[in-house]
């Protein structure tokens, strides 16, 4: 994996402690990552001896892999990951809870929304303020903690190579508005999640209002998720599919014929929220989880996968291929926004692209 991190210079720096208020002056270890206490002695104890999380999750394996890793050898817990896209782990997390057999300890989802609906319904909602929670931006925060946002994903250009010459490569988003590129485009459907009702609206409201019926107009090939999208751009089967850069970074280093590309005009990034279940089997491994996602160690790690970490003080992440902005350049959707206009902007996609 690119920009491995010295792990002489970032392992876990773990001391002994005497852990205030645990029964008889025992001591515990707590975890110290580069001056940055991200989990107490106390926390730490509990944590290990539930001895695992289970995580509910739209992150993709491949792109959670260094985190999970690095997570691993940082805390000593057993990981389970259940990868869903949006629309199918809400439905799964819903239902579980409902019938009570809920046995997820952390869910998130693409659609803030959606993770504050699950708070409401009482799926998420066990407060808990991490180390950073002061230096979090307060929109990637519930006031109490119940949820937050975990990082940022840009959707961007994936460029199939072989197929497109370097004199042909898209420098924009204008750019595959050009006729030699009708048919020849993936996208996946604004219904696919959050993160692809955050793209689309980034099209229509920064780039041009009538950028929906221009792209329809090109006959894109539209996908339900991204995962066969990505498969048919290695195929040649399209020639340029919208994707996230952990995507096509796993490609690239597997020898694929692809890059991806950071169109001139700017990108936006979505972000993936999530909380700690009211139903925890494990809610101090849930808690040292979001601890360690939201710190710098945690934002710095989870950038080797191409994915904005949260904590401000974390490196954006970087590639010897791609260039990557600063987050600040990056769109996000203000949240009063996407809930008026989610309905109406989703009519309106689907009947520029002709979906029902």
């Amino acid at each position: 994996m690119y920009n491995q991190l010295s792990r002489g210079c970032v392992r876990a720096l773990v001391g002994l402690m005497l852990a205030g208020g645990m029964a008889q002056g025992a001591h515990a270890q707590a975890l110290v990552v580069d001056g940055e206490e991200i989990a107490s002695a106390d926390l730490m104890a509990k944590a290990k001896a539930e001895g695992k999380i289970v995580i509910y999750s739209t992150l993709a394996e491949r792109m959670f892999a260094p985190a999970k890793k690095a997570f691993i050898e940082d805390t000593g817990l057993e990981v389970e990951h259940i990868n869903l896209i949006t629309p199918r782990l809400y439905a799964r997390a819903t239902s579980e809870f409902t019938a009570g057999k809920l046995v997820a300890d952390w869910v998130d989802t693409t659609d803030p929304l959606l993770t504050r609906e699950l708070v409401k319904v009482g799926v998420l909602g066990r407060p808990h303020k991490v180390p950073s929670f002061d230096a979090l931006p307060a929109g990637d925060r519930d006031s109490e903690g119940n949820w937050y946002t975990m990082f940022r994903t840009p959707i961007i250009l994936g460029v199939n190579t072989a197929v497109v010459a370097e004199k042909d490569m898209p420098k924009s988003w204008n750019d595959i508005l050009d006729p030699k590129w009708a048919g020849k485009i993936g996208t996946a459907s604004i219904d696919g999640g959050g993160s692809w009702f955050h793209a689309f609206a980034y099209l229509r409201d920064e780039i041009s209002e009538d950028y929906w019926k221009k792209l329809a107009a090109q006959k894109p090939k539209i996908y339900p998720s991204s995962a066969p999208m990505l498969a048919d751009l290695l195929r040649g089967e399209t020639s340029i599919a919208f994707n996230a850069p952990a995507s096509i970074i796993t490609q690239i280093e597997a020898g694929a014929p692809v890059t991806a590309i950071f169109p001139e005009e700017g990108a936006s990034a979505y972000a993936t929220t999530g909380g700690i279940t009211t139903t925890a089997p494990h809610p101090h491994a849930a808690m040292l989880f979001v601890n360690w996602l939201t710190s710098k160690r945690g934002s710095t790690v989870i950038a080797e996968s191409g994915i904005y970490g949260v904590h401000p003080d974390a490196p954006p992440p970087s590639h010897p291929v791609i260039k990557f902005p600063p987050i600040s350049k990056l769109w996000s959707m203000d949240l009063e926004k996407w809930d008026k206009m989610r309905a109406s902007y989703t009519t309106e996609w689907r009947e520029a692209f002709g979906v029902k």
